[in-house]
């Protein structure tokens, strides 16, 4: 399934759980609801906090290893400038050439 429909189901799964609670409140009256809104709004914070806390302290994923062909694999560039030369770049080992 697409990125595009995947989120289209998840808006669309958002919109109805939140018609059917409007719904269900709107049946059993203000008191109440409120109520049950406060305890839902607790239960998701806890949820949020405690999924915020696994994401933080699971330690991210592995860098994959580049393969040949990939952006990742090492590349050799030669530049001659006249003056300075700014390359930009990650994990770049730099060697002056021998003056001519």
């Amino acid at each position: 399934m697409s990125e595009r429909a995947m989120l289209r189901c998840g808006v669309a799964l958002v919109a109805v759980a939140v018609l059917g609670l409007l719904g269900y409140f709107w049946a059993v009256g203000l008191d109440e609801a409120d109520q049950l809104a406060s305890v839902i709004g607790c239960v998701v914070g806890v949820v949020g906090l405690a999924l915020a806390a696994w994401g933080s302290f699971r330690g991210g994923r592995p860098e994959p290893q580049p393969t040949a062909g990939d952006p990742g694999s090492p590349v050799r560039q030669d530049v001659r400038a006249d003056r300075d030369a700014y390359v930009a770049g990650r994990d770049m080992t730099v060697e002056r050439p021998a003056q001519e």
